[in-house]
C-alpha cells in the first residue's frame, strides 16, 4: 500500500469518527440514554412486592417451645417461677444451676416459655385449644413424650436460625421506595424542592440554576445539580436553549416535546413530565439482578473524557441544548486526569447501597428458609399429636435426651445412667439394661418392635391394635396392657413393661 493511500484512509477515518463543531446534533440522539434512564424513573411510579415484615426467627419455635412447656409437669413449670410466687418468673439462671451444662444452655428459653405459657390458673383453657384438656393421664404422658422429642429436635434447627442473625429487612417496598425517590428526586420523600438557595432543592446553585448553562453543569459533586437523575434527564432530553434548540433529543420527532424549565419552579413539574413519558411498570419484586442491571445501562451511557464526564450526546463541553452543540449533562470534576469513579455521584451511589440492601436480604432469605421450613413441619407435627391427630407409634416412648427433664439437679440422657455401670458386670441391672462384655459397657436394652408372646411365635401387638390411644383401645379385639394397646388374644410380653421402666429410670 502506497503512502498515499496511507494518508487518505487516515483522514477517512477521522472525518468519520470525530465530530465536528459545524455538524448539527439529530432527532433521537440521546434516545439510548433515555432508554437507560426510564429503567430506574418509571421506578417512582411502580408499586414493589417486596416482603414487607421483618423475619421472626422466635415465632415457630416459641409455639412448639409453649405447647412442650404446656403439656409438661406440673413440678416442672413450677421450676421456672422465683421463689415465693406463683406469677413472677425466673428469667436469669439460678445460681444453684449455674454448672449443669444443659440448663446454661437451655435455662432462658425453658424459662421464658414458662412465662409465655403463664400460671397454672389458666392451664386448663391452654390445654383445651389444645385439644388435651380431657385425656387420660396415660394418654396425656404418650403425647408428652413425643412433643418432648420433637421439641428437642426443634432446638438444635433453632440454634442453627438464629447464627444467621436476620432481624430487620433492609430492602422492603417503604424503603426501596425511599431510596428511588432520593435516586431520581432527591428526597426520599419525594418532595421535590425548588428553592435555588436550598441545597436539598432539586436546582440549588442561585436564581438562574433552571438554565443550562447552571443547570446542566456539575463542579461540586455532592451538590445539585446532578445530584439526583432527574435533573440529568432534563438536561440530556428537555427542549430548550439560548440559540437553536435540539427538537426531541430523546425520541422520536412525533413524540411529545418537554421543555426545558425556564424557572426553577418550573423543574418540579417538568421532571414529572419526562417520568411519564418512561411508561409505567406493573406490580413487581424488585431485584438485585434488576439494579444492577440499570446501574450497568446508566454507566454505559457516561463518557469521560479530560474536560468531564458526559451523559448525552455533545459536540462541544458546554451542555447548552443548541443543536450544534451540546444536549447533555456534565460532572466537571470526573475527568480522566482526576477522579473518575462514577460511583460518588450521589444518585448512582443510592441505586448501588439498594443494590447491597437487596443482595443482603436474598442471602440471609435462601440461607434461613429451610431451617424455617424444618421448624414449620416440626410445628404442625407437635400441633397433631397434642391434638391426638396423628398416629403415635410405640416406639415414640423412647427419649434419648428428655427436652425437660424432672430433676433440676441433674440432666442425664440413657447413656448417663447406664455409664455409672460400665465396667461392672455385676452391678448393671439386668431388669432394665444389657451388659456388653467385650466393651464393658451397660447399654439401655432396645425397644423390639413387634415382641411375640412366649411360646406362640405371634406377635403380641397386631396392626389392628398398633398405636391406638387408651381410650380407643376397645375389646374385643384389643385390649390396653399397661402403657401399649395389644390384641387381646395374645399373653402379655413381660419384656414390654421394659418401654416403661426406661422411661421412668430417665425422667427421674
Amino acid at each position: 500500500m502506497s503512502i498515499s493511500h496511507v494518508l487518505w484512509s487516515t483522514a477517512l477515518i477521522a472525518l468519520t469518527s470525530v465530530k465536528t463543531a459545524d455538524a448539527n446534533i439529530d432527532t433521537g440522539a440521546n434516545r439510548r440514554e433515555f432508554g437507560a434512564m426510564c429503567n430506574v424513573l418509571r421506578w417512582t411510579s411502580t408499586t414493589f412486592t417486596n416482603k414487607a415484615d421483618d423475619w421472626d426467627d422466635d415465632k415457630i419455635y416459641n409455639s412448639i417451645a409453649d405447647i412442650n412447656m404446656t403439656l409438661a409437669e406440673k413440678e416442672w413449670r413450677a421450676m421456672f417461677l422465683q421463689e415465693g410466687q406463683a406469677e413472677k418468673w425466673q428469667l436469669k439462671l439460678p445460681t444453684k444451676h449455674a454448672e449443669n451444662a444443659a440448663f446454661q444452655k437451655m435455662w432462658a428459653l425453658w424459662a421464658c416459655a414458662a412465662q409465655r405459657v403463664g400460671s397454672e390458673r389458666g392451664l386448663t383453657d391452654k390445654l383445651k385449644k389444645l385439644k388435651a384438656n380431657e385425656l387420660t393421664a396415660t394418654d396425656l404422658s404418650l403425647r408428652r413424650q413425643r412433643v418432648q422429642q420433637i421439641a428437642d429436635k426443634a432446638h438444635g434447627i433453632y440454634f442453627e436460625l438464629k447464627k444467621l442473625n436476620r432481624k430487620k429487612l433492609k430492602a422492603t417496598p417503604a424503603t426501596i421506595k425511599a431510596k428511588i425517590y432520593t435516586a431520581v428526586l432527591g428526597k426520599a420523600d419525594a418532595v421535590l424542592g425548588t428553592d435555588p438557595t436550598d441545597d436539598d432543592s432539586i436546582t440549588s446553585g442561585g436564581t438562574s440554576a433552571a438554565t443550562r448553562s447552571n443547570g446542566c453543569g456539575n463542579s461540586n459533586i455532592a451538590n445539585q445539580p446532578g445530584k439526583n437523575l432527574g435533573t440529568v434527564a432534563l438536561c440530556v432530553c428537555a427542549k430548550g436553549a439560548s440559540g437553536t434548540a435540539v427538537d426531541d433529543a430523546c425520541w422520536s420527532e412525533t413524540a411529545a416535546e418537554v421543555a426545558y424549565p425556564t424557572a426553577a419552579s418550573q423543574a418540579k413539574t417538568k421532571i414529572h413530565e419526562l417520568i411519564k413519558m418512561c411508561g409505567t411498570a406493573a406490580h413487581t419484586k424488585l431485584t438485585a439482578d434488576a439494579v444492577e442491571a440499570s446501574i450497568k445501562g446508566l454507566t454505559s451511557i457516561m463518557h469521560t473524557s479530560s474536560s468531564g464526564t458526559y451523559i448525552g450526546e455533545y459536540l462541544a463541553t458546554g451542555c447548552n441544548g443548541e443543536d450544534n452543540g451540546v444536549v447533555c449533562f456534565k460532572y466537571g470534576t470526573l475527568t480522566t486526569t482526576t477522579n473518575s469513579n462514577l460511583m460518588t455521584i450521589p444518585w448512582l451511589a443510592e441505586l448501588h447501597q439498594l443494590k447491597q440492601d437487596l443482595t443482603g436480604d436474598d442471602n440471609l432469605e435462601r440461607a434461613g428458609q429451610p431451617l424455617v421450613q424444618q421448624l414449620t413441619i416440626l410445628e404442625a407435627e407437635v400441633k397433631e399429636i397434642t391434638a391426638g391427630e396423628l398416629l403415635m407409634r410405640q416406639d415414640s416412648l423412647f427419649v434419648n435426651q428428655p427436652t425437660h427433664p424432672a430433676s433440676p439437679e441433674k440432666v442425664a440422657t440413657v447413656g448417663e445412667v447406664c455409664s455409672k455401670h460400665n465396667g461392672s458386670n455385676t452391678t448393671c441391672p439386668r431388669d432394665k439394661r444389657t451388659y456388653d462384655e467385650k466393651e464393658n459397657k451397660c447399654n439401655p436394652i432396645k425397644q423390639v418392635e413387634g415382641v411375640t408372646a412366649e411360646g406362640t411365635g405371634e406377635k403380641t401387638t397386631t396392626e389392628k391394635c398398633r398405636g391406638k390411644l387408651e381410650k380407643d383401645c376397645k375389646s374385643p379385639d384389643c385390649k390396653w396392657e399397661e402403657t401399649v394397646c395389644k390384641d387381646s388374644s395374645f399373653l402379655v410380653n413381660k419384656k414390654l413393661a421394659l418401654i416403661s421402666t426406661n422411661f421412668v429410670d430417665l425422667m427421674f
